[in-house]
């Protein structure tokens, strides 16, 4: 979550960003489900909590909460084989 935010950041410390001349399409499922204005505010939210510092697994669990209506699966270190994941109901 906000992996791109990181990203960008990175970017601007170590010289900057240039646009590129491609053009990028996505859906606007989520806008036309939830509403622009709902959809507008929660990412507004998310990327405001990100950048005072708040958690990733929490912004996590806001966001599939308010697109989902579920809670995020947590996922739990396990001795020698990465992670495992573990529902949180």
């Amino acid at each position: 979550m906000l992996e791109d935010a990181d990203f960008y950041r990175t970017l601007g410390r170590s010289g900057g960003v240039r646009q590129a001349a491609a053009y990028i399409f996505t859906s606007a499922r989520r806008y036309h489900a939830q509403g622009p204005w709902r959809t507008t505010l929660i990412y507004v939210a998310l990327s405001t909590l990100y950048t005072l510092g708040y958690q990733r697994e929490k912004l996590a669990g806001i966001y599939a909460w308010f697109f989902d209506g579920r809670k995020r699966e947590r996922r739990e270190p396990v001795a020698g084989r990465g992670f495992a994941r573990e529902n949180i109901s």
